[in-house]
């Protein structure tokens, strides 16, 4: 079974919290919930006679976290392989997949269950996010500075936020759970730190570390550090607290282990599991849920309540804005017409995508005017925006990422949804064009050398050129013509147009090129314009008659990408943060 992001197969996982209720003496564990990873399931185990029951969820790819709501009854989980959040009852009805195309590694995961919140670790796209309990409402908390984050846990009632991340500088940090405030607890002695809990009636967090063979505690600040187990070779996973014993799981062992919090003395609970992972307590007491901020009303709050400390921040889903009251959400406009690009911040590797709205006739006729850009949306490192397009039509937008290697659309046209076309890309899209006649997103992949296409309705993904192709760059298509059109940067630069379906594949320009970029095409006059970044033209193709010329020449300006009005070309540099 395939992991992702992975060290020498020590497994990603997380644990389940139980911690938004208060833990007391009377606390009662009456069974474990466990996701095995080797064998696909998730299983109840009695805690007293370790009795163990296969949940009837069928197979799963790669379960790894759970937790459950007490509330509602539903467990949910993340599944690293199939690349979502899944949910279901107990008895395996109501199962459903709550995020899906918001998601590439989702490793850890917890619930906020006062405000409604699933909270998850994302080790590809190195995020942190939210959605409320049905997936609704997607938003990230955390971007910055993250390197694998796996393990997170909650603790609701006085709005914080704890995770451990995996990368080249192991630590362990807590944040509000709106991603404010955020510091460090543990940066020394750590390896692949990955199981984590918090013991809310002691203030005390415990983590595992499956390359240091460690348990270990500290102060809810990080301090008063204590070894809590040192078991040489055991590849700790999972973990869980409650009052009197910590659960943990380790994939050297092929049970669930219970631990005395006074003297470590452990006991084996179960047996058989292939490679047990994230764990989950359920108990029979009457612990009162505690509330926070976020309880009442949703905080008041349109999309999402996100407690903190002493309060809770109103936040929206992505491609929202939240208005001036600070509760209230609007989807963002697109003017039409309006100018928009991506723009990626040397300095702090942010990507956004701007705006300049109305029409670009008045800008033309404005020179040394200050106009007005809109920042539509951003995304943190490691995203990586390269190329985008517009479907007028029906208020689409898609831009290829090459960071997260996919290809995502925002939908302006009903309520400003973001959703992910295409998983699994390469880190070398550089072009993309969308066929509105047969919704297909065309893309050119400069590291694969070839050119693809996916459909919108069907999700099929499909190669439809793949040889003699050396660092495809731009692309456009001819719907009513059924024609695609790329530019080639490779050894023999050129551009090509072939069918939609790649078919009659020809060479239409060959002479006077250098390094080709973006395309366009004039549907009124049949014309492909393309920019050269290397000549600091752009060239003209006449569709119809076949003639080739320079639309413009302007030394210095490498031109890279380029777009067409009706009136005529709007141009980026590639060196100078330049509209043309």
């Amino acid at each position: 079974m395939r992991m992702k992001n992975c060290k020498e197969s020590v497994l990603c996982v997380t644990l389940c919290l139980l911690s938004v209720f208060q833990v007391t003496s009377s606390a009662t564990v009456e069974s474990i919930l466990v996701a095995d990873l080797v064998n696909g399931a998730i299983y109840e185990v009695n805690s007293t006679s370790g009795s163990t029951e296969t949940l009837p969820f069928g197979l799963l790819a790669n379960p790894v976290a759970l937790d459950y709501d007490v509330t509602s009854g539903y467990l949910y989980w993340t599944d690293s392989e199939d690349e979502k959040i899944q949910r279901a009852f107990l008895n395996g009805t109501g199962m459903e997949a709550i995020v899906t195309t918001n998601a590439i590694t989702p490793d850890g995961l917890a619930l906020d269950i006062p405000g409604g919140n699933v909270y998850w670790t994302d080790a590809d796209r190195n995020a942190i996010s939210v959605a409320k309990m049905d997936g609704q409402h997607f938003a990230n908390v955390v971007t910055l500075q993250l390197d694998q984050p796996r393990a997170i846990v909650l603790d609701p009632a006085n709005g914080y936020m704890y995770w451990t991340d995996w990368g080249a500088q192991p630590k362990i940090e807590r944040a509000a759970m709106d991603g404010t405030g955020r510091t460090t607890l543990i940066d020394s002695g750590l390896t692949w730190p990955n199981g984590l809990a918090i013991d809310t009636t002691n203030h005390r967090m415990y983590w595992c570390d499956a390359s240091t063979y460690k348990m270990e505690s500290s102060d809810l600040n990080g301090y008063d550090r204590q070894l809590f187990i040192y078991q040489p070779g055991t590849r700790f996973f999972g973990l869980s607290v409650e009052d009197t014993y910590v659960y943990w799981t380790a994939w050297t062992i092929p049970n669930i282990v219970r631990s005395s919090k006074s003297d470590a003395v452990s006991q084996l609970i179960g047996s058989g599991f292939g490679r047990a992972g994230g764990i989950c307590l359920l108990k029979s007491d009457n612990d009162q849920q505690v509330s926070n901020a976020c309880t009442d009303q949703n905080g008041g709050c349109h999309h999402l309540c996100l407690a903190r400390p002493g309060g809770r921040t109103c936040a929206c889903q992505n491609a929202w804005k939240l208005q001036d009251d600070g509760v209230t959400c609007q989807p963002i406009v697109i003017v039409s017409p309006s100018i928009v690009w991506t723009h990626r911040d040397e300095v702090t590797g942010i990507n956004t995508v701007q705006m300049l709205p109305g029409n670009i006739t008045t800008v033309r006729n404005a020179v040394g005017s200050t106009f007005t850009v809109k920042n539509l949306f951003s995304a943190n490192p490691p995203a990586y925006f390269t190329a985008l397009d517009f479907d007028v039509g029906n208020q689409q937008m898609f831009w290829a990422d090459a960071g997260l290697k996919a290809i995502h659309k925002v939908d302006f046209l009903n309520g400003v949804s973001a959703s992910t076309v295409l998983k699994g890309t390469s880190p070398g899209i550089q072009g993309l064009a969308f066929d509105w006649l047969n919704q297909n997103v065309y893309y050119t992949d400069a590291y694969y050398n070839w050119i693809g296409l996916v459909n919108l309705n069907t999700s099929h993904r499909h190669v439809i050129i793949q040889t003699g192709l050396d660092r495809p760059q731009g692309i456009a298509v001819h719907p009513s013509r059924g024609q695609v059109f790329w530019s080639d940067r490779g050894q023999q630069p050129k551009i090509e147009r072939a069918t939609l379906s790649g078919q009659d594949r020809t060479v239409v320009i060959s002479d006077n090129i250098q390094e080709p970029h973006g395309m366009v095409i004039d549907y009124v006059t049949n014309r492909l314009y393309w920019a050269d970044s290397v000549l600091d033209i752009i060239g003209s193709y006449d569709l119809d008659d076949g003639t080739q010329s320079v639309y413009r020449y302007s030394p210095g300006t490498s031109f890279y990408d380029i777009a067409f009005d009706g009136a005529g070309i709007i141009a980026t540099e590639q060196s100078e943060n330049k509209l043309h």
